[in-house]
């Protein structure tokens, strides 16, 4: 989840490298929801949240899909349990 800006457009989230996020509003809070292929999970996560940086927004949070759990995600990326949480926190 990210604490966007209302302000970005489709021209500068394209421009950022977001041009594979579906934007959606949940409760309260702009949602992007990437469908990105990258070399590994964690390598996914840096350049989306880097992208969503560029484009003007600020990350609040990252939570996973809901068809994975946090054991998964900390597989598929090669890290613990403890490092998604924090991921997930914002931290």
């Amino acid at each position: 989840m990210c604490g966007c800006k209302f302000g970005i457009d489709i021209v500068e989230r394209n421009e950022a490298g977001c041009d594979d996020a579906t934007i959606s509003f949940m409760r309260g809070l702009i949602v992007i929801d990437f469908a990105r292929e990258s070399k590994s999970l964690s390598h996914a996560l840096v350049t989306a949240m880097r992208d969503v940086r560029a484009a003007g927004a600020t990350v609040a949070r990252i939570e996973p899909d809901d068809k994975v759990s946090i054991s998964d995600i900390a597989s598929r990326a090669s890290i613990t349990r403890q490092a998604v949480s924090l991921f997930a926190k914002g931290g």
